[in-house]
């Protein structure tokens, strides 16, 4: 076999080693990119859920604090009937307390996190539902006490009863964050107008030193 032919032989089954390596490598590299910015996405909404909890814990703060309220202090501490009686009635009591500070609040759009499904977010007052409300909120709210729960993402479960509109939590509690739209992640507000974030494995940490002057803290879910 003349020599130049078997030149050209190795030469092209180099070339297609090396064309096979090239798309390889573009794939691998295409896959860490497509990898890279889903991680940068959900970072992002991690942080702008996070903004948007402290914007409304700061408005219903300010609620709190507005002594020209016809019924001042914490949202939750208003009779609910005086709420129904105030703005008709609702499918949550969640929908009553948020309304009542809707003023401070500016929008409902700070109630819907970023992370879920943008169809089911509302910019009006007047159609809020509990479906479009993303966080949970404290009945025993105690706005002096620093290290207080106050308000949170809705995926926040206890192990032995999910799905309910109201759970109490105790130092005893045995909690998890369920399905989240931030990969196992999840957030709450505390009453020193800080945002904390947790997995569900440190979550119990948090959970007895936000009950340091109350025994038990009722939680209103969506």
């Amino acid at each position: 076999m003349p020599e130049g032919r078997n030149a050209n032989e190795r030469l092209a089954a180099f070339t297609r080693t090396e064309l096979v390596i090239s798309v390889v490598a573009v794939t691998v590299l295409g896959c860490l990119l497509v990898m890279g910015l889903r991680k940068s996405k959900a970072a992002a909404m991690v942080s702008k859920c996070a903004t948007q909890q402290k914007a409304s814990l700061l408005g219903l703060k300010t609620y709190a604090n507005d002594g020209s309220n016809s019924a001042p202090g914490f949202p939750t501490k208003i009779p609910l009937a005086t709420l129904s009686a105030n703005q008709g009635p609702s499918d949550s009591p969640l929908v009553l307390y948020f309304r009542a500070a809707a003023k401070e609040l500016e929008t409902p759009v700070w109630l819907w996190c970023p992370g879920e499904p943008r169809e089911k977010l509302t910019t009006n007052w007047a159609t809020l539902s509990r479906t479009n409300i993303s966080y949970f909120l404290s009945l025993d709210a105690q706005p002096d006490s620093p290290e207080m729960i106050l308000l949170g993402d809705r995926h926040f479960e206890f192990e032995l009863n999910k799905s309910v509109d109201q759970l109490e939590l105790t130092r005893n509690s045995r909690v998890r964050w369920g399905r989240t739209p931030h990969d196992s992640i999840g957030q709450f507000a505390l009453a020193d107008g800080s945002v904390q974030r947790s997995h569900t494995t440190n979550l119990a940490e948090f959970v007895a030193p936000s009950l340091a002057r109350t025994a038990t803290n009722r939680l209103e879910f969506p």
